[in-house]
């Protein structure tokens, strides 16, 4: 969050959300498919639900899934709406989530791609904005320099009224 959103006296209390982690998932999945949807007597049913809900949580945080062996963040409402696709079917759920979090991590490397991109963008205008602007200086230089400013919108207000006055004085 930018900062200037959040200085002091704008919030009174801050509440973290952090990712998801494996006991969550096996909660959740838990919560989602209570055993009843099996069809099966309670007792294995239960038993069932609670293999696959580890399952589901050890396929969803499988280190060696991703290409680069990078951490992938889930959060519990991702799970969540994984979990409500599949709804009526605990069994496709598990069978399924392997290829949902290569999708949802190759959506999150295109965000760092771009976000990557963009910062290097702004580097590249901040970089060109430094070798055309220049400094404010004397009145008399910027009566030299201001009217040939490649980034007239760079300087800064006072130094742009400095510059037409300038030129209302000295033709």
């Amino acid at each position: 969050m930018d900062e200037a959103l959040a200085r002091p006296g704008r919030f009174d209390v801050t509440i973290p959300f952090h990712d998801a982690t494996h006991g969550q998932a096996v909660s959740l999945f838990r919560h989602f498919y209570p055993g009843s949807e099996l069809q099966i007597a309670p007792e294995k049913a239960a038993a069932e639900i609670n293999t696959l809900a580890l399952q589901f949580a050890d396929t969803v945080f499988a280190a060696d899934m991703l290409a680069d062996g990078s951490d992938l963040a889930v959060s519990m409402a991702a799970l969540q709406g994984y979990l409500l696709k599949h709804k009526k079917d605990p069994r496709k759920a598990v069978r399924l989530a392997r290829e949902w979090i290569m999708q949802l991590w190759e959506v999150q490397q295109a965000r760092v791609v771009k976000k990557l991109e963009r910062i290097r963008a702004r580097e590249a205008l901040a970089k060109d904005a430094e070798v055309g602007a220049s400094p404010i200086r004397s009145t008399v230089e910027l009566n030299h320099t201001l009217p040939f400013h490649p980034y007239p919108l760079l300087l800064s207000p006072s130094t742009r009224l400095c510059s037409t006055l300038l030129h209302l004085v000295i033709p």
